[in-house]
């Protein structure tokens, strides 16, 4: 099965068509079109069809137009996300609406994406302030016997918080749709909360480490450590690169960390292939001092397809049943390049081979 992600869906149904600007394309346009008119294996998931949608949510003549094309190109729909799931009927329903109502049910469905993008923000929030929490602990050698007991208190402390999380940023992002800038908004609010955690974090180390050297006055402890944080810059500005040049200096911890999280993420029933994505998101995030993108959320759940194989056990033993993404958005590219048989594929398509 060959899938779409909303920036090869473009190309394909064309950008003119959707009102989109000009953009010089790293693939040869016909060859793909072309190529993908021939399969009949083709589909997109549900949640590159969100994506869309909500893009369009105030044009709801190119939400038709999509809609027309999937039907004309027989693209079948993959639910890869368990948050909203589509039907044939539900899809059936959605080519003979209205605009008007097509325009309602885009705004609906606004609401289904920020929860989805709030609730995996939230963990990769938690990620992030702990991979910092445990590098911090590890500067203490007399917290060493009671590190596990810290760092499980610490995340108490988040899970209690987390609809105070959950809300903060559900506010920011559904701001962010109004002034048509989600991405800068939820990476302001992210930053806000990650800035605060780590500083909260560092206090509470910093006290216990004086409860254990016997210093009575915990409380000047606690305002002297949030006081000496603010001052070595920890503010929305300078808080990933604290975080990054901190794990620069111990590359071991680094690499545990990154592969900590990915098995934490798989135990949370991520895929193989959302975990392998998740962790060259903290690649970028960690060794390049990235912040979240709101398309991080929405480009890992894409990838899931990879891990969909539909055998049909009719067919020819030489005939490839393999799942293949193609993609022409650079992070997503650098994921798939891994992929020998996607790179043969989109290698048919690329001006300049993977």
């Amino acid at each position: 099965m060959v899938y779409l992600d909303a920036n090869s869906f473009y190309w394909y149904i064309g950008r003119d068509k959707l009102g989109m600007g000009e953009s010089v394309p790293k693939h040869h346009v016909e060859l793909l079109r072309n190529y993908l008119d021939q399969q009949t294996n083709k589909s997109i998931p549900s949640s590159v069809l969100i994506e869309m949608i909500v893009h369009f949510r105030n044009q709801p003549k190119m939400i038709r137009t999509i809609i027309d094309f999937i039907q004309e190109k027989n693209l079948r729909i993959l639910n890869n996300i368990q948050e909203y799931c589509y039907t044939n009927e539900n899809f059936t329903l959605l080519s003979v609406m209205l605009e008007d109502d097509l325009k309602q049910y885009a705004d609906t469905l606004l609401d289904k994406k920020i929860e989805i993008e709030v609730k995996h923000s939230c963990m990769f929030l938690t990620i992030i302030s702990l991979i910092y929490a445990e590098y911090y602990i590890n500067n203490f050698s007399n917290l060493k016997s009671v590190k596990n007991n810290v760092l499980t208190y610490l995340g108490k402390e988040m899970s209690n918080h987390l609809n105070e999380y959950q809300g903060q940023l559900t506010d920011s992002l559904k701001n962010g749709y109004v002034a048509n800038k989600p991405e800068q908004y939820l990476k302001k609010e992210y930053i806000d909360l990650l800035v605060q955690n780590c500083i909260v974090f560092q206090m509470i180390i910093d006290t216990i480490v004086e409860y254990f050297n016997g210093e009575e006055n915990l409380y000047d402890i606690m305002c002297q450590s949030a006081m000496d944080a603010r001052n070595n810059g920890f503010n929305d500005s300078k808080i990933m690169g604290i975080i990054v040049d901190a794990l620069a200096e111990d590359s071991k911890f680094a690499e545990y960390a990154k592969n900590k999280i990915v098995s934490a993420f798989m135990r949370k029933g991520y895929s193989i292939h959302q975990a392998k994505y998740l962790k060259l998101m903290l690649n970028a995030w960690l060794d390049r001092g990235q912040k979240l993108l709101k398309n991080d959320i929405f480009d890992m759940l894409c990838v899931r397809v990879l891990d969909k194989n539909e055998i049909d056990n009719s067919l020819s033993v030489l005939v490839d049943q393999s799942s293949y993404l193609i993609s022409f958005d650079e992070m997503m590219m650098n994921f798939l390049s891994n992929n020998p048989g996607n790179v043969r594929l989109m290698n048919n398509f690329l001006i300049s081979p993977m």
